[in-house]
């Protein structure tokens, strides 16, 4: 009789329950899905009830062996918000935002790959030695969990380094306090292998590791960039040429370039007489005599004087003494007399192309004097009765070179010079 009433209590107040509101809040579920009629504490065994399916969140990581009422502090349910920040209190003080799962996952709240995180949430990448760093050797505060407001520049953690670095001394030498000016990030160490000489290119010999070499005090910023102050005594000592009598510049780049391991070969830039043909010469001293470079004259007659003195076939004492009149840089061979045409007699053009034989004696027949010349000798050898017959109506004729020359200028014989001595109209 006792047991029927105590089995029908809790079948009334079941009931009851049943028909009153949940007092989980808003679980819309039967009682019996989770309870048993023996008790209202626990779930029964084999119950079906799935927290992502009935919550709308889902218990994975260390939220699987959490107990119920870690998160719900009272038997309505609906008090718990799915938001991290419902259960964890934020250290970072929304510094990173509110949602958790950017950076922690539920199965551990440290991070599992810091690195990658740090180089895609910041704008400082962590490279070479800063790869190894704990966190805190930066984030002084992080046990407090505040990892904002970090300064990117360098001395914000290496000003000790920086105030007691010697060999150079950066105080001394006027360094940037920019460690990257001068040292890489990805190196771990502090070698001086990536400092980058923008102002002073070092390239060939001047690619060398020994700072001191050429810094020779510890401002590094009081060493000039003239090529003179480095290599003074290279310039005075110079022979062949010498480059002090020489009157060289002092500037090396004129001859010089560090892409050479040595001060050979030198080339200068000898574009205000262009070195082409036979004087595409290396020897400076085939024009520059005695080491003398300054006042080297440029008319060809300065060296060329005995080939012009000596040349036979035909003698140059009546032709001018700039040889390129007739020569190219080519050789003395095939010499042409550029103007003869425009300024003398059209020989390479008109009537008399190609017929000339190339020979200056065909018509200059005295070769010492090339302002003698005959149109009659190897060429014209006219009659001079028919030449005399043939010019009888011209006044003033003559049987003679120059007397041609004078009515035939082009050396044509219908000419207008021709056609004025016989009175004709030109038109």
């Amino acid at each position: 009789m006792k047991n029927s009433l105590t089995t029908l209590i809790l079948l009334l107040t079941f009931l009851s329950c049943c028909l009153a509101q949940s007092p989980h809040g808003n679980l819309e579920l039967d009682c019996l899905f989770c309870h048993t009629n023996n008790s209202w504490v626990g779930m029964k065994p084999n119950s079906e009830f799935k927290h992502s399916d009935h919550a709308n969140y889902k218990l994975e990581g260390t939220h699987k062996a959490v107990d119920c009422l870690s998160c719900h502090k009272d038997l309505n349910f609906s008090n718990v918000q799915n938001t991290c920040s419902s259960c964890h209190t934020d250290i970072h003080n929304s510094a990173f935002g509110s949602d958790c799962s950017e950076c922690h996952s539920q199965a551990q709240w440290k991070l599992s790959n810091s690195l990658n995180f740090h180089n895609e949430k910041t704008n400082f990448e962590l490279k070479g030695a800063h790869q190894i760093l704990d966190c805190k050797v930066c984030h002084k505060e992080s046990n407090k969990g505040i990892f904002v407001g970090q300064s990117n520049d360098c001395v914000s953690c290496h000003l000790q380094d920086f105030l007691s670095a010697e060999n150079p001394n950066h105080i001394e030498a006027n360094y940037s306090s920019d460690c990257t000016v001068c040292h890489s990030s990805k190196q771990r160490g502090w070698g001086s292998g990536n400092f980058v000489h923008e102002e002073f290119p070092l390239t060939g010999v001047h690619k060398i590791s020994d700072c001191n070499a050429c810094h020779t005090t510890t401002n590094y910023s009081e060493t000039s960039s003239d090529c003179y102050s480095c290599h003074k005594t290279d310039f005075e000592t110079a022979q062949n040429p010498n480059h002090v009598q020489s009157q060289f510049p002092t500037n090396c780049e004129t001859c010089h370039n560090t892409t050479n391991f040595g001060w050979q070969p030198a080339t200068f830039d000898h574009s205000t007489y262009p070195l082409s043909g036979i004087h595409a010469i290396t020897e400076c001293s085939a024009c520059h005599v005695n080491n003398v470079y300054v006042g080297t004259p440029r008319d060809c007659i300065s060296c060329h004087q005995s080939e012009f003195q000596n040349a036979q076939n035909p003698s140059h004492n009546s032709f001018p003494t700039d040889c390129t009149v007739c020569h190219n840089f080519n050789g003395w061979q095939p010499a042409t007399l550029t103007n003869h045409d425009s300024e003398y007699f059209p020989i390479y053009s008109g009537e008399h192309k190609n017929v000339w034989g190339n020979d200056c004696s065909t018509c200059h027949i005295n070769s010492n004097d090339f302002n003698v010349f005959s149109c009659f000798t190897g060429c014209h050898e006219h009659n001079q009765n028919d030449m005399n017959d043939k010019h009888d109506d011209v006044g003033g004729y003559v049987y003679e070179s120059v007397a041609c020359y004078n009515c035939h200028p082009n050396g044509e014989e219908d000419s207008p010079s021709w056609n004025r001595k016989r009175g004709y109209n030109e038109k």
